[in-house]
């Protein structure tokens, strides 16, 4: 590459022009992915690429897998205009979790880098929600399942935000889901928040959680419509907030005996 150097005052001029070679930014790293995953085991790609119109000596590698492992080269390579190099590495991770592998170029001139995020589940919880609700009973419905390949014991905690439900240890196989519901009673109204708690016997844990609202259902103008002998017809009314479908559950204790009943109610 030529640079020229022009200077110049009121009276003169000069100029000088000095031919040097180098480079600017010709090197690149790319294409840094996962092709393969079997838990801890994972395999790896990038590409290393010359961006330029000037040969690349002495290209090398490294690959920090953030796991107290560092891979490089064997040895460098040139790289002609344009030209791009693949990349591939395996490694089997000592555990599962949270990792970040950064992979850095370099040649005689510069270097470069890029860095690739990774998570090894272990034990995993699936769809944690609220399957049904009717006044203040709440069914949580969620999967546990197992990413090892090896058989694991596994119990969860359930948090109703009232109270804690827990589980004896259940045994799940390698790639097994299996589906739980749990049945909570809210002993007061307002909104909680459940948090669900897995772990295993290998030392791995996990959590989850879903908003539950309890609304007291307020009634006003209870009444008698009629009464024959022992019978007896009840009225009551509620101001619903908006339109929509609800399921209403009753309640009444008339001292001698308590009675429950459930209707769905659709207002449009």
């Amino acid at each position: 590459m030529n640079v020229s150097l022009f200077a110049w005052d009121d009276n003169k001029s000069v100029n000088d022009t000095l031919i040097e070679q180098f480079f600017v930014g010709d090197l690149r790293v790319g294409g840094f992915k996962e092709l393969y995953g079997n838990v801890t085991l994972r395999v790896f790609e990038f590409l290393i690429s010359n961006q330029g119109n000037t040969t690349l000596t002495n290209v090398g590698w490294t690959v920090n897998t953030s796991d107290g492992v560092v891979f490089s080269s064997d040895e460098t390579i040139n790289l002609s205009p344009f030209e791009v190099a693949y990349v591939l590495f395996e490694h089997n991770f000592s555990d599962t979790g949270s990792y970040n592998l950064t992979v850095n170029v370099s040649d005689d001139f510069s270097a470069y880098n890029r860095s690739l995020d990774l998570f090894i589940p272990d034990i995993v919880i699936n769809d944690f929600r609220i399957i049904n609700q009717s006044d203040n009973i709440v069914n949580f419905g969620f999967g546990l399942e197992n990413m090892l390949n090896k058989i694991m014991n596994a119990s969860y905690t359930l948090n109703s935000g009232v109270q804690n439900l827990t589980n004896a240890s259940i045994i799940i196989n390698p790639g097994e889901n299996i589906n739980f519901t749990v049945e909570a009673n809210y002993t007061s109204y307002g909104d909680f928040t459940a948090i669900l708690n897995a772990s295993d016997n290998h030392g791995h844990s996990t959590s989850d959680s879903v908003s539950v609202s309890v609304n007291e259902l307020l009634i006003s103008g209870l009444q008698k419509l009629s009464s024959t002998d022992t019978l007896a017809s009840i009225l009551f009314e509620h101001n619903f907030s908006s339109t929509g479908n609800y399921e209403v559950s009753a309640r009444a204790n008339t001292s001698n005996a308590n009675y429950s009943e459930s209707l769905n109610v659709s207002l449009n």
